[in-house]
């Protein structure tokens, strides 16, 4: 299992290496290439206000399932890259999809746009929206993004040299960080504070 997402009426999704699965009612309904999913390696998941549920996969970019069907995204409708690794739907219903290679697109009036032109050098691993509408993205170091003002963490970062693998934010506005071997980390008030094993 890659990632999970609630389906906003009492099941929840679960993306895996083989396929896409609902666990609803105590019972699985799995669906794969042969349902016409783009590919079978699901690594995100993010569900839209109105049911349609957005599917980043491995290897054949993003698909959006809808009343039973799947609609299929690659390079030949803008998306940047067929490696998604985080996506997000935020309170706007914008959809951000982050690249394994970096990339980060807005999906806006049909069309996939680039926030920013940082490919291979920061992989995407996290999203999530914050309470005064920014968007923080997770992977080696931590961004923000608000409007078109993309703010990047510097040389002295706590978490600068870390990879930020998973991001949430409670709600006292704190923003929490998991990284990979460099534990775990709470900004609140502009103040970084660090958790680990010692912990």
């Amino acid at each position: 299992i890659k990632t999970l997402a609630p389906d906003g009426r009492g099941g929840v999704w679960a993306g895996t290496d083989g396929g896409l699965s609902l666990f609803k009612d105590g019972r699985f309904t799995t669906w794969r290439r042969a349902d016409g999913l783009p590919s079978d390696r699901v690594q995100a998941l993010a569900l839209a206000a109105d049911g349609t549920l957005w599917v980043g996969t491995a290897d054949a970019g993003l698909a959006r399932f809808r009343d039973g069907s799947f609609e299929a995204f690659g390079r030949a409708e803008g998306l940047a890259t067929p490696e998604i690794s985080a996506l997000l739907v935020d309170r706007a219903g914008t959809l951000w999809v982050g690249g394994l290679d970096g990339s980060l697109q807005r999906l806006e009036r049909g069309a996939f746009r680039a926030v920013w032109e940082r490919r291979g050098a920061f992989r995407v691993n996290a999203l999530v929206e914050d309470r005064a509408g920014g968007v923080w993205v997770g992977g080696p170091g931590l961004a923000r993004v608000r409007g078109e003002r993309v703010d990047l963490p510097p040389a002295g970062h706590p978490l600068a040299q870390a990879q930020v693998m998973s991001l949430f934010e409670d709600r006292e506005s704190s923003l929490w960080c998991g990284t990979y071997r460099a534990g775990l980390a709470r900004l609140r008030d502009a103040r970084f504070v660090g958790f680990t094993a010692a912990d």
